[in-house]
């Protein structure tokens, strides 16, 4: 057996160990045991040093590729199309990656290298898998921050600087040492290193996204803290209404009695008033008691909150996931407004269906919200975001103009 054969053998190994991260990156939930994804990963790289050996036909291989990827795609729970996606996904990157890498050594001209073994055959090998594992790498990162999450630049950096210097030492590695004994080691070395380093790698990004989890959750505990308060408020003053109301008629009908008009009056606005203190009443306790209160926050700021809402009394979704959806967004957008002259929030939440809407727009100062996303605030909607992540629903933004427009979707057929 040659060096490179060994090489390409050690190279394989590595293969499996890329692909299942790939798949971990493309698919979420796993429907079969640790056992049976180890059966799975262990066929393919067996199948791919067989045909390495038997079959040496470019289009064999493609084809064998294709195939095995969506074979082990079934170690997740997706749809056919995703599987059909994905596992050309996953082909037209190592393709990409193997075609950039060979004109790339092509430059390099590795052949005048005096060797007793192909050098340039070995480097490849060597090349394709470790800047394919950074290509997977980055994936999953960018696949994080559309989900909301924040990487400091040095985790962004560690993410090139890894693989291309590990690759570049190698290189000048078997570029100078003449023992294929030392080739095999430092191809393994390599190999290892890399695998290492990430998952050190992925500890420190754990490290920096717990961090960052013990914040939303002290933000959570706070936003429960606040919405408890609001309720028992609100229902305080329902138990109080409701106490005084026998106290309030008994009065009235005496002022009746005795012809005391204007004392009528005079009563009547008075308790008028107390009862219409609160300006939303959806019959839903969760979404008025937070209305009403933002909506006094509101008005000692000088905002108006323009409220629409089309929903029955129990929509399917719990008191403290509302609760902190809608406080969340409304500060978000008060403290947006308040940079702003257009003191104007708009709110619309409807049922329809079993999905619950919920549209929200207001003005913006644009020079206002840069200096903010530099000082990384916005845990709130990353924690609204995560809320309906658990109803299986859809957030998005959008600006037009000056003005942010927040859209929620919420399936609410599940129990409360």
């Amino acid at each position: 057996m040659t060096i490179d054969q060994i090489v390409f053998i050690f190279a394989s190994a590595f293969d499996v160990y890329i692909i299942s991260m790939f798949l971990k990156v493309l698919y979420e939930k796993k429907r079969i045991s640790i056992l049976w994804e180890s059966v799975l990963l262990i066929s393919y790289f067996i199948g791919s040093i067989l045909l390495f050996f038997l079959v040496s036909i470019p289009i064999v291989n493609l084809i064998w590729s294709l195939s095995i990827f969506f074979i082990l795609s079934y170690i997740y729970r997706s749809t056919l199309l995703k599987r059909v996606l994905n596992s050309l996904l996953i082909l037209s990157v190592m393709v990409m990656v193997e075609m950039i890498v060979y004109f790339g050594i092509l430059q390099i001209n590795l052949k005048e290298i005096q060797a007793s073994y192909d050098l340039e055959i070995i480097v490849i090998y060597v090349a394709v898998r470790v800047i394919t594992l950074m290509v997977v790498r980055l994936f999953d990162k960018f696949k994080l921050v559309k989900k909301g999450e924040k990487l400091p630049i040095h985790l962004w950096l560690a993410l090139v600087l890894i693989p291309l210097g590990s690759l570049v030492s190698g290189v000048l590695l078997f570029m100078f040492v003449q023992s294929q004994t030392s080739i095999i080691f430092s191809t393994l070395f390599m190999f290892f290193i890399n695998a290492f380093v990430f998952f050190l790698y992925d500890r420190q990004q754990d490290i920096y996204v717990s961090m960052i989890d013990r914040q939303i959750l002290i933000e959570q505990n706070t936003a429960y803290q606040t919405q408890l308060k609001i309720m028992d408020e609100s229902m305080l003053n329902i138990r109080t209404v409701k106490h005084d109301m026998t106290n309030h008629f008994n009065t009235m009908q005496s002022l009746i009695d005795e012809s005391k008009t204007d004392e009528l009056k005079e009563y009547l606005l008075t308790t008028t008033s107390m009862l219409s203190q609160k300006e939303f009443h959806t019959g839903n306790t969760a979404i008025d008691s937070i209305l009403n209160y933002k909506n006094e926050i509101s008005k000692l700021e000088g905002i108006t909150l323009d409220v629409s809402i089309d929903i029955p009394n129990k929509i399917g979704v719990s008191n403290f996931d509302i609760s902190t959806i809608l406080g969340n967004i409304i500060d978000n957008a008060i403290e947006a407004v308040k940079q702003t002259e257009q003191k104007y929030i708009q709110l619309s939440i409807k049922l329809d269906k079993g999905i619950l809407y919920i549209v929200q727009s207001n003005h913006f100062d644009k020079e206002y919200e840069k200096k903010k996303k530099r000082s990384q605030r916005g845990l709130g909607l990353k924690n609204v975001s995560r809320i309906i992540d658990k109803y299986d629903g859809l957030i998005e933004t959008e600006t037009e103009a000056s003005i942010f427009i927040t859209r929620l979707m919420i399936y609410t057929n599940k129990e409360e």
